[in-house]
Formats: C-alpha cells, sequence, structure tokens
C-alpha cells in the first residue's frame, strides 16, 4: 500500500495497521512515516497500540537473538511462528474484521486486540482511566490486576478502564510493584521506551522536560525496548539499570546512583563521583547543581542520609569534600581544588 496525498484523511484503521507492518519491518517511505506519527500522536490509544505492536516485535526477537532481516511478509511470518510455538508474550486470541493488517501482523494484533483496540466494538474510543500528581505530591495507586504503582511529583498515568491486557503509558516517575501473572504480561510505555515484565518491582523516570529514560530494577526481571533504530532489547534484574536516551535514540545499561531515593527518602553514596552526586542532588531536589572546577568531577563522596534536606546534604560535602557551596535559588555551584 502506498498513500495517495490527497486520500490522507480518508484512512481506516487497516491502513495504519498496514503502516505499523511496514514500519516494523524498516520498508515504510518518509512520507507514510509522517502519517503514520500523526495518527499514533493523535490520540493516547494509537499510541499505545503501535508501542505494543512494536514491543512484542523486538522482544521476540531478543529471546531468539534472530534478526528480522527477510523482508515484511517473511518477518511478520517467523513473529507468527515464534509465538505459535510458545515464546514468550505468545497467548492468542482470535480477531476478527482486520484482514489487511493480518497478512502482516496477525499475531501481533490478536495479542493484543483485548486491549489496545483504537475503537471498541461499540465503535467509540477506548475508554482510559489516569492518575496525575502536582508539584510536591505522590500518590499510590491500585490497579485492577492488583499491581500497585506510586506516582513521584508532576507524573501522569493512564491505562484502559478494561484492564484485559496489562498495558499502561507513564509520563514523569513512578514505582511499580506488579502483581505475577505468567498469561499477562505487564507493558510500560514511555517517551518511546517500552518495559515488559510480568511480575517484579522496579523505577521508570520519563519526565517530558528530560532527554532520558531510565529504567531501576528493584527485584525481579524486566525487558526494555526503545525505539526500531535503538538496537536490541535490553533484560534487567534487581539492581541493574538502564537509559534509553532520546536525541541518539540509544538503549543500554547503565549504573544509576540513588534511582528510589525519592521513593524512600533517603539517600547513600558509597564512593560515588562528585559529578554523579551533582546529578543525583539535582534529580532529587528539582535544583541545578553544578561543579566549578572539571578536577572536582572524579572525586568520590562517601555519605548516608535519611530524609535529608538539601541543606544537611551540602554541609556535608563542604565538610568532608573541602569545597564552597553558592546557592542562588534552584542553582547552586559547587567550587573547590579537587582531590588529586
Amino acid at each position: 500500500m502506498h498513500l495517495q496525498t490527497g486520500n490522507r484523511e480518508n484512512m481506516n484503521l487497516d491502513n495504519y495497521h498496514d503502516l505499523i507492518g511496514r514500519y516494523l519491518a524498516d520498508e515504510i517511505s518518509a512520507e507514510e512515516r509522517v502519517v503514520l506519527r500523526k495518527w499514533v500522536e493523535a490520540q493516547p490509544s494509537n499510541q499505545a497500540f503501535f508501542e505494543e505492536a512494536r514491543q512484542l516485535w523486538q522482544i521476540t526477537a531478543a529471546y531468539e537473538d534472530e534478526p528480522f532481516s527477510e523482508g515484511r511478509q517473511a518477518a511478520w511470518a517467523k513473529l507468527q511462528s515464534r509465538i505459535d510455538s510458545g515464546s514468550p508474550g505468545g497467548r492468542i486470541v482470535p480477531m476478527q474484521g482486520r484482514r489487511n493488517w493480518l497478512r502482516y501482523a496477525a499475531a501481533v494484533l490478536a495479542l493484543i486486540a483485548g486491549t489496545w483496540l483504537v475503537v471498541s466494538e461499540w465503535g467509540q474510543p477506548a475508554a482510559y482511566a489516569e492518575f496525575a500528581t502536582g508539584p510536591g505530591e505522590r500518590s499510590a495507586h491500585l490497579l485492577p490486576d492488583g499491581s500497585v504503582i506510586t506516582l513521584n511529583e508532576n507524573s501522569r498515568l493512564q491505562y484502559p478502564e478494561r484492564f484485559q491486557e496489562r498495558a499502561i503509558i507513564l509520563e514523569g516517575e513512578a514505582y511499580f510493584d506488579v502483581a505475577r501473572d505468567e498469561r499477562r504480561p505487564f507493558v510500560i510505555q514511555a517517551k518511546g521506551a517500552t518495559t515488559t515484565v510480568l511480575g517484579t518491582s522496579f523505577n521508570i523516570r520519563a519526565y517530558p522536560e528530560e532527554e532520558t529514560v531510565t529504567v531501576a530494577v528493584a527485584s525481579g526481571r524486566v525487558v526494555v525496548a526503545g525505539e526500531q533504530t535503538a538496537g536490541a532489547p535490553v533484560t534487567l534484574t534487581a539492581g541493574e539499570s538502564a537509559i534509553y536516551e532520546l536525541p541518539t535514540q540509544r538503549l543500554g545499561r547503565s549504573e544509576v546512583s540513588n534511582p528510589l531515593a525519592w521513593k524512600s527518602r533517603s539517600l547513600a553514596f558509597e564512593q560515588v563521583k562528585m559529578e554523579t552526586v551533582a546529578q543525583v542532588l539535582g534529580r532529587y531536589y528539582g535544583v541545578s547543581v553544578r561543579l566549578a572546577d572539571e578536577s572536582l568531577a572524579s572525586c568520590r563522596f562517601v555519605g548516608a542520609f535519611e530524609d535529608p534536606t538539601l541543606e544537611e546534604v551540602l554541609d556535608a560535602i563542604a565538610f568532608t569534600m573541602g569545597v564552597t557551596v553558592e546557592q542562588d535559588k534552584d542553582s547552586i555551584t559547587l567550587s573547590g581544588l579537587g582531590c588529586e
């Protein structure tokens, strides 16, 4: 299917499903890519549908290490065979009336039909529940499946009221304690990064103004996938973390210091470089922390704090590291001779 410019507004769902197949197989034209992106951004249910299809494409590849290099139809055939043979995530639910899309991705639509249909069987947009927090607010929410999500400040969570397939959209930061259900993976979309679990606890940070998405695992096992160009998904276990960089669409493992500080209200630094300490303080207190001298960046700080004020942490840094602290509203500058 190649688009005619004058027919964009008359496209039906099958057309967009076909575009998703082209996108995943990397056979989409520049014009088609623009049309697909506009449709995805039009409403949350479109975005969720697209992200779930893309996530399944990547996750199946992650489990078998077989690149999709045979072209669109052959690649989708491979995906279908993986699911039919019992690969992870392969619960098949019959679906009717999607002949055009089924040529490319019957397995994907079958898997996610229960939740991510763009319109319900009555022709109405899918209904979404939403929770949000403002500045300084935190809140915990119990989902229909028994999972508990704790939202950090300035965050928003959306999920379909028909929670048959466990999938949500996150903006901001949240800690997830997911109820285990091996038949229904739990999927979170956040700024282009997709995190998939069966039952575990982990943290996701994906604020709109930041250029990264950070996933840190407290227990269990999760799989994180980025955009199509981000490479293979990353599997994380307890104590591990990954960062997805939006500008470069690069996804990889990365050590993240104090990822759960906002929830535990504690900070712990064990021989942590000052450049990392500055980043943690900026994230935790919502301020800008700058090192005036590059020689300070590699100096290592040791300290542990329970529900500390910013002033308490800065006083400890100034005393132990021999630095000078200058504070101007929400901007802090640390200067000194370094540790060489």
